[in-house]
């Protein structure tokens, strides 16, 4: 479940909170596994909380728009690459058919190799 964390960058920018709080609830606890949520979270989510009461926080180090726009550039590949990005794109235009843990287990299994 881990692998999925990086596919967040292929869900759409309005759903991505809700993809992350499914797939935080849907991991197996480990040892340092809040910690690692937590980062996470922080970095490329929501950002840290802001002192007081309420839900306020800054921005995210990375939010999600800056990963979805730097996830697609563009570059001359290899056959295999172009593969790959195929693949990709599927299963990008497949969003909304399945539930949101499918989509990114399913980005997260493509094979980069």
């Amino acid at each position: 479940m881990i692998r999925c964390l990086p596919s967040l960058a292929h869900v759409p920018v309005e759903d991505v909170l809700d993809a992350f709080e499914e797939l935080a609830t849907a991991m197996l606890q480990h040892q340092r596994m809040d910690e690692l949520l937590t980062y996470f979270e922080h970095a490329y989510i929501r950002g840290r909380r802001l002192p007081g009461r309420g839900h306020n926080y800054r921005l995210a180090l990375f939010p999600a728009s800056f990963l979805q726009a730097t996830a697609g550039s563009q570059r001359a590949l290899k056959k295999k690459y172009s593969q790959l990005k195929e693949r990709v794109k599927r299963v990008i235009d497949n969003y909304g058919r399945a539930d949101r843990l499918t989509f990114l287990r399913a980005m997260a299994h493509l094979s980069w190799f």
